[in-house]
């Protein structure tokens, strides 16, 4: 199963409520058909939310994890919505998926759900970060990474290989991101790409069979 993921980072207000939300890649599976991510929202009277993301080839295809929120309803109290056991709860079910044998080096601390504030409820070990920032492509505007070419520009993202075009996904980044920032990894068994520029998941184009040709959107909401 081949998925290519497209994703850049998306910062910006989510319109009425003015929520900042940013996410980004933890780490690949083993077997490649899974990423393992991070969404971050941060409320405009203070406080926000944490949900850890599990994207598949296979549906489901897009899963998320609320294990904090606590924005601000103003006067700067931050109650938790999120009970500990409600925590719990959504952690045990990512750690069905996000096995030891799938994700090595990722460790969950269900314990961590006591705490008000959820810090370090999952944790990547250096090794694993190191291994992902291993599969970044090379380059600037045209990233290159073996025989793949990926051409990124504010308003597409066009992947080739040799002289042949596989497709082209139109883009629309924040108006503050410019083309230097945008980076792009590629897992191992090429299964999946990500191109990001500070932090989140946007896009999903996904091809079972493996055809780069024939890449389908997901809609990650």
């Amino acid at each position: 199963m081949c998925v290519l993921l497209l994703s850049f980072i998306y910062s910006g207000g989510a319109e009425a409520m003015s929520i900042r939300t940013s996410r980004r890649p933890l780490a690949w599976s083993v077997d490649g058909s899974k990423l393992l991510a991070v969404e971050i929202q941060d409320g405009p009277e203070g406080g926000g939310s944490l949900t850890y993301l599990v994207v598949s080839a296979s549906a489901p295809h897009y899963l998320r994890f609320d294990v904090s929120s606590d924005f601000s309803p103003g006067g700067g109290g931050t109650p938790q919505k999120i009970t500990s056991k409600a925590c719990r709860s959504a952690l045990s079910k990512l750690a069905r998926l996000v096995t030891r044998r799938q994700f090595p080096g990722v460790e969950l601390a269900v314990g961590r759900c006591a705490r008000k504030d959820r810090v370090d409820l999952v944790r990547v070990a250096d090794k694993q970060r190191a291994a992902f920032e291993a599969t970044a492509f090379n380059g600037t505007g045209t990233l290159t990474l073996g025989d793949l070419t990926l051409k990124l520009t504010l308003n597409a993202a066009t992947l080739g290989q040799a002289t042949v075009t596989l497709g082209s996904w139109p883009m629309k980044p924040p108006a503050d991101v410019t083309v230097e920032e945008l980076e792009a990894w590629l897992e191992p068994g090429r299964r999946m790409l990500l191109v990001a520029s500070q932090g989140g998941l946007q896009l999903v184009l996904a091809s079972p069979t493996g055809d780069l040709a024939k890449l389908m959107p997901i809609l990650l909401r």
